[in-house]
Formats: C-alpha cells, structure tokens, sequence
C-alpha cells in the first residue's frame, strides 16, 4: 500500500529486523528492534530508515520485506506542509484488552487527546492540531477511524470571551483611522439551527454577504458560552482542512471577522481590544489589490467597467465576461448558482 510521505502511518513504529541472513552487510542486525524514521520513496517495498534501539545513534537502510511490525498503536501529530510526527506509541502487550483491538484504540485515542487538550488549554500547544492513530494489529495496518474533531474549550471560569459592542467598535474606529468607511456588524450565524444544513447554509451566506460588500461590511462571529460547539464547527468550515488526517483537536478562538475573501481569527488569549482591531483593520486595507478584479477571468476592472452576477451573490464582473458565461450557460463562479442564457 503506497504511503503519503507527509503523513505515514510507518513512522515512529517499532519493528525488528528479520530474514537477513543472505544480506552479509546486515546479517548481524537479525533479530534486532528498530523505530521506523522514515521511507526512502513512496513505495511500500523500498528501504526504510530503521533506528536501532540496542546500537546507540545506529540508523540502517532495511528493505521493507525484512521488517516485522509489531502490534501497537501510534498517535501521530500532522503538521502543515510537513511530516507527521510520533507523539505517543503503545505496544500490544500494554493494551487495555490486547485481544480487542478497536476498543483498546478507542481507549488509546481518548487518553491521547486528553493529554493534548490538557496542553492546548495551558497554551503549550497550538490551538488547531490534526492527530491521526496508526493501529498494527498481526503484522497489518488497521483501518482505525477516530471521530472528525474535537472542541476543546478552556474551564469556565478562566475564558475570557470578547464584549461585542466593544470589540465592534474598536474594529469600526480603527478602519476609521484608515479612512476605511466600513459598516461592521455581527455576522448572523443562526447558532441555534435546528438542522446541520441550515447551520451550514446561514455560514454561506455570511460568506457571500462578505464577496458581495467587500467595500462596505466586515462581519464578525462572536464565541460565546453557549454556541461553543457550533463556532468550532464554524472554524472547521472556513479552514481547509479536507486534506490533513486524523482527527482535529481544536481551542476555538473568541471571534472570526470576515471581509471579501479575508477570515481574521481574533483570540483574547493573545490579543486586546485595540490590536484586534488594529489586524482587522489592517487586513481589510491590504485586501484593497484584490478587490477590483473580474470573478471570472480575475483581471482588473476599468473606469465604470463591471456588473454583478444575476444571482444571490451579485458579484462584480466585466459585463462581456457575463455575456459570455451566460451564453455558455455556466454556473456562477463564486457561489455555484446556475446561469441560465436568457438570464441577462
């Protein structure tokens, strides 16, 4: 089974090397235990580096063949852009029930993201982390599946949440200050949704509302006590997070500000009135470059050259681009609405 280099369920498992008595370089290593460091390609078959644990600072090519994986479980953690790191390993022997290997992983996982909310909530670890389990069971990856995410919120009495009314004025002086004539307002998330999908779909909207009025609206979501749960999912939504593995452990932030195609997380953890309102600020201003530009072909616009999309969204597009996409019968780029060709 070919592995993704940047996030192989391989590393940090511990293994012994076995069947190398025809190899004379390392026939002597037979029987010895490693921890893989890492494949050498993509490919199961090819040589793994192998840190011996009975050789001090010993690393050894060693063919994937001539690896037994022991039974155990591995918690890694999946960093952006980079490879994922071991972080916790148990072998069979130390499993709650060592003939029941799906309960002993739920097990596993649960005390290991204890441990790590622990430690995002003293702030030793960032708020959004991706861990995946690695169950080896005879020999054999197992196909282990941890739930999606977890919210992680801090002890009620130690959170600190944003007062609205002043955070919402803070944001509209400091664009003032700017000369940035912005309406900021409290994005209309329905929190209490009865349904996923009329959750999801009040989200949309808000993030239309932002491509719609990028020069006139910053809209921001505030965490409260109660829509906890949602705002986590929320951040789940507006981070791109489909390609990371695992399950996601996340502290929430307090807000997110929304402008154009700008999301601003602003944390009371790390930030006061004045300068969250000064990044919000900040961001809208240097958006300003990204803004006159065509949704479809993404050039600039000219003097009184543009028109809006005949859709919920109305975004700003060169009118010949929207002749062009309705004689095409194309759907809107932005919010994927149909266009019909006698729409104009």
């Amino acid at each position: 089974m070919p592995c993704d280099k940047r996030h192989d369920p391989r590393i940090g498992a511990l293994v012994t090397l076995c069947g190398l008595n025809t190899d004379t370089h390392l026939k002597s290593l037979s029987g010895q235990y490693g921890t893989v460091a890492g494949p050498v390609s993509s490919d199961e078959d090819s040589c793994l580096m192998i840190h011996l644990k009975e050789v001090e600072q010993k690393a050894v090519l060693v063919p994937r063949a001539n690896l037994c994986f022991l039974d155990q479980f591995i918690a890694h953690r999946a960093s952006q852009g980079r490879t994922s790191q071991a972080i916790y390993r148990v072998i069979r022997e130390d499993w709650q029930n060592p003939y029941d290997w799906q309960a002993s992983a739920n097990v596993f996982f649960e005390e290991v993201t204890q441990v790590i909310m622990q430690q995002q909530s003293a702030n030793q670890l960032p708020n959004q982390m991706n861990v995946s389990i690695s169950v080896y069971f005879g020999g054999i990856l197992q196909d282990f599946q941890p739930q999606r995410f977890i919210g992680v919120r801090r002890p009620l009495q130690e959170e600190q949440l944003w007062n609205g009314c002043e955070l919402l004025a803070g944001i509209r002086l400091a664009l003032l200050h700017r000369s940035l004539y912005h309406d900021v307002v409290e994005a209309n998330i329905d929190w209490d949704a009865q349904s996923q999908e009329e959750f999801q779909d009040s989200v949309k909207k808000v993030i239309m509302r932002a491509h719609k009025n990028p020069h006139n609206t910053v809209q921001v979501a505030l965490r409260t006590h109660s829509n906890t749960s949602r705002f986590c999912e929320l951040e789940l939504l507006v981070t791109d997070t489909s390609d990371a593995p695992g399950c996601c452990i996340l502290v929430p932030n307090e807000a997110l500000a929304f402008q154009f195609d700008n999301y601003m997380k602003l944390s009371t953890s790390t930030m006061t009135v004045a300068k969250a309102s000064r990044k919000v600020a900040q961001t809208v201003s240097d958006s300003y470059g990204n803004i006159v530009t065509c949704m479809i072909c993404k050039k600039p616009f000219g003097m009184k050259e543009s028109a809006n999309m005949p859709c919920e969204c109305m975004a700003s597009v060169h009118p010949g681009c929207l002749i062009n996409l309705c004689d095409r019968g194309k759907a809107c780029p932005l919010c994927n609405e149909p266009i019909e060709p006698n729409a104009l």
